[in-house]
């Protein structure tokens, strides 16, 4: 049995939807990066503060403690907490999780990379059927 053929209006359907779905995914993946930017900042800050004994009753210091004990919660306990100095201490947890971030930041990277390839292409193809010019603005940085 043999396949049917797409009409041209049902492949630039096909693309378009295709388009949409990518773009929907490169805004979950944006929404993701974000996330994960905002607990690396509170978490070197959290590592930094708790080093060098930040004054925790100060409203940046305290802030900060209250944003990035949320990002520590699946890793609270993993480690023991080391004592600096007198008065300062290590959070080893804290620096494990800054660490498991940056792993999933340049993952999320990667899916980024991969969905813009992906939209271009998928733009690229639209363009050539609709007998429109490629601009290099269009193209991923890795192709260009």
């Amino acid at each position: 049995m043999a396949a049917r053929q797409l009409t041209e209006a049902e492949l630039v359907e096909k693309l378009e939807s295709k388009k949409t779905k990518l773009n929907i995914y490169r805004v979950v993946t944006y929404i993701t990066y974000a996330f994960i930017f905002i607990a690396i900042v509170t978490l070197s800050f959290r590592i930094l503060f708790l080093l060098f004994s930040a004054n925790p009753s100060t409203p940046f210091v305290n802030w900060i403690y209250n944003i990035s004990s949320d990002f520590m919660k699946p890793f609270r306990g993993i480690f023991p907490t080391k004592p600096v100095g007198e008065t300062g201490y290590l959070d080893a947890s804290a620096l494990f999780a800054l660490m498991m971030y940056s792993i999933l930041g340049a993952v999320v990277k990667g899916i980024m990379d991969r969905l813009e390839t992906s939209q271009s292409i998928v733009k690229e193809e639209l363009y050539r059927r609709e007998g429109k010019e490629v601009l290099l603005a269009d193209k991923p940085r890795n192709q260009r």
